[in-house]
């Protein structure tokens, strides 16, 4: 009887490190779905904000104070 406890030992303890990688992988795979589904909800938002014209720029303009007035970071 003593023969065969250490030899299901090992097999329990091997188990258990497969099934806590297992967990820490799928916990790895939904935090980086996580954090991707964030991104792209970011980045719809950010697509859906349109510019503000303060100015109505005409075809030709090359003047950047008057660009700058409707894109002032850019400026």
């Amino acid at each position: 009887m003593t023969d065969t406890a250490p030899a299901t030992a090992p097999r329990g303890r091997r188990t258990t490190v497969i099934l806590a990688s297992a967990f820490v992988i799928g916990l790895a795979l939904l935090v980086g779905i996580g954090a991707l589904l964030v991104n792209v909800f970011t980045r719809k938002q950010e697509a859906a904000i349109t510019v503000v014209r303060i100015v109505d720029i005409k075809d030709g303009e090359t003047d950047a104070a008057v660009w700058g007035q409707n894109y002032p970071r850019e400026y």
